[in-house]
């Protein structure tokens, strides 16, 4: 795959709905973030840096947020009952993460990407 609409043609369609929405969370709240493909991912740079990627699996799919969640106690409040490691929030179709959350790592690695500069 090299793009993200192959990647979405080739994963469950209840699936393509879901990487589509958060998709649409961070063009809604990060206007200015570039969309791409990454990884052999959906993916979105903020600032030529990364923001965020999207994966779908056999059971799960993940939040790659490109920096470890778990360092911000606020965060990992929010992320409580999810598998999180250093950059990955795992999730299922069941029990999907709410766009508060996505919105909240979004700015969590946005300030990270600022602070670097």
């Amino acid at each position: 795959m090299t793009n993200t609409e192959e990647y979405l043609a080739a994963i469950k369609p209840e699936q393509q709905t879901e990487i589509r929405r958060l998709m649409e969370v961070v063009r809604w709240h990060v206007p200015t973030a570039e969309e791409g493909f990454a990884y052999g991912m959906p993916a979105f740079k903020y600032e030529g840096k990364p923001l965020v990627y999207f994966g779908a699996f056999k059971d799960h799919m993940s939040i790659f947020p490109t920096s470890a969640p778990l360092d911000d106690p606020d965060l990992s409040r929010l992320l409580d009952g999810f598998e999180v490691s250093k950059g990955t929030v795992k999730f299922t179709l069941d029990k999907p993460v709410p766009d508060a959350t996505v919105i909240a790592l979004l700015d969590h690695r946005i300030a990270a990407i600022q602070a670097h500069r």
